[in-house]
């Protein structure tokens, strides 16, 4: 190998991974500018809600001014929490997630019946089908009535979960097809 060869290749070694990362970066902006359009945007919404069990699962389906899908809300949860995840879409295309999760537990340390209120949420970002970013924060207090705000203090931390990250993926392919009560009950049953 002779020293221009050496050299193209340190090259290609140190501008491919930045030209990865502006196109990841570009890639985020996208989504974050399609998030925020669609959060702005007037949506026809369709809910589809199911109550069985003490427990209730929603599904809110929100289109366009076409009649497209633009974002999907499935809302399942009981007596000691719930979870939302929000699933968006740009021409049939997910590209990007929003979780947000709450639920209590005992507090074993406290004096009997004192509960710990728990949060997380997450926020997943997708070119394709693949995961390009995925931030997490969690948080726990005794104080229930501060949870939000310790949440909304709490930086996201950048996490890789690919079970995650496919699951939530697979997750919002299934139920953007969704329409019917009985959809939504058949693929509650089998999930």
């Amino acid at each position: 190998m002779n020293r221009l060869d050496i050299n193209l290749a340190l090259a290609l070694l140190f501008v491919l991974p930045s030209l990865a990362r502006a196109d990841v970066e570009d890639r985020i902006q996208w989504i974050r500018d399609h998030y925020y359009a669609t959060e702005d945007a007037s949506l026809d919404r369709m809910v589809i809600r199911l109550e069985e069990g003490g427990g209730v699962t929603e599904l809110v389906r929100y289109r366009d001014r076409h009649g497209d899908l633009a974002k999907l809300a499935f809302t399942s949860g009981g007596d000691h929490g719930g979870v939302t995840d929000t699933f968006y879409f740009h021409e049939g295309e997910l590209y990007f997630v929003f979780q947000s999760a709450s639920w209590w537990s005992f507090d074993p340390d406290g004096p009997e019946g004192s509960t710990i209120d728990h949060a997380r949420e997450r926020r997943v970002y997708y070119s394709g089908n693949d995961a390009i970013r995925h931030l997490l924060k969690k948080v726990s207090s005794s104080d229930a009535d501060a949870i939000g705000e310790i949440l909304s203090a709490t930086d996201n931390r950048s996490v890789s979960d690919p079970e995650v990250e496919s699951r939530l993926y697979r997750k919002g392919r299934e139920l953007f097809g969704i329409t019917t009560r009985e959809e939504l009950s058949r693929h509650v049953l089998e999930n």
